[in-house]
Order: C-alpha cells, then structure tokens, then sequence
C-alpha cells in the first residue's frame, strides 16, 4: 500500500496523511514528544542545505507573533536517528559551526527533522540562551530568555522546555522507499 501510494504521486498534502496514516497503522511510525537538544536536522532537509540561525529565529519571531500552537505544530516530523550516524551527526555540527552562535550543539541525536525543522533549531536556541540577530526577541543581553518570551504562552514554555510532539518514523522506512522524505517533508507546510 505504501508503495502504491508512493509511485507516481506529485506528493500533495492528501499523500502526505495517507502515507503517515499507513506508516502508524503498520507501526512504522509513532508519536513521540523529543527535547529540542535532541532532535537535528536530516542531511536532506531543505535540498542538503539544512537550516540556517537567522532564518530559523526569524521563523521564531513570527511564530511568537502569532502566538504558539500545537495544532500548527503537530506535522512536526522526523526520522529516527540511526546509532552512529557520521553524516547525520557531521552535518549538524557544521550547522551548528556556520551559524555563529546562533544554533547551538546537539547534546544527543535521537531524531532527525524532515518537518518541523525550524521551529525545533529555534526551540533549542531559546533553551540554549542563544545571541539572536532580531531585535525584538533579544534581552538586555543581545540573548534570546525564555523567561520573557513565554510570557502568556505557557504552550510555547512547554514547546521549549519537553520539545515539539513529533511523528517519528522507523529509520529503515525511508531507505525502503527512497520517495518517502520528499512526501513526509515540511517544505511547503511551514509550522
């Protein structure tokens, strides 16, 4: 089934809940809230290019604008991290390098974002006290404080503090269908 809805698809948000519904009914996939330290970025998010810090806290400055919402989080979707992922983990750090202080390190790799990507680099920057480039998240110290930004949100204090609630699939799915990342992606679905 998963195959046939793979082949030939153009991959449109009905694909999208088709397969993750198909995935979770085979127990290929599972919901599972992930501390933002330790979910990354997929080394094919975005093309391979990842995201970046300004990009990913401007992305946080207008969903504090709006204001916080699980249900616009809850595409939030990753890969699980297989044990020992060289590329995986390599990828990250150098995020994390390029980014002037903007991402901060890992402190573990349990998940791998193909949704949801920048929200979660911007939830770990929040947890990390991270410099931020825009004006109106910074303290007194040029630093993002989840203190003052989850002021009213006490959604947006639990995003932070327990992660994003996440669709997580099976490590091996997407190596058995090579289609499954562009489809389950975030692209086009901002949250």
């Amino acid at each position: 089934e998963i195959r046939l809805s793979l082949v030939g698809s153009e991959m449109c948000i009905r694909d999208r809940d088709k397969i993750c519904g198909l995935l979770l009914s085979y127990n290929l996939a599972w919901r599972l809230q992930a501390q933002p330290e330790f979910v990354g970025v997929h080394p094919s998010n975005r093309s391979k290019f990842g995201v970046a810090g300004a990009e990913s806290h401007s992305h946080g400055s207008d969903i504090l604008r709006a204001g916080f919402s699980w249900r616009r989080a809850s595409e939030a979707t990753a890969i699980e991290a297989s044990p020992n992922d060289a590329e995986a983990l390599e990828f990250n750090t150098r995020l994390a390098a390029l980014s002037g202080g903007l991402i901060p390190d890992l402190v573990l790799m349990k998940l791998l974002s193909v949704g949801g990507s920048h929200t979660n680099v911007f939830l770990r920057a929040v947890k990390a006290r991270c410099v931020t480039p825009v004006e109106r998240l910074k303290d007194d110290t040029g630093r993002l404080n989840l203190e003052k930004l989850s002021v009213g949100s006490p959604e947006f204090q639990e995003a932070v503090d327990k992660g994003l609630k996440w669709l997580v699939i099976h490590r091996q799915a997407h190596r058995a269908w090579p289609k499954l990342l562009p489809c389950i992606g975030g692209k086009g679905r901002p949250i």
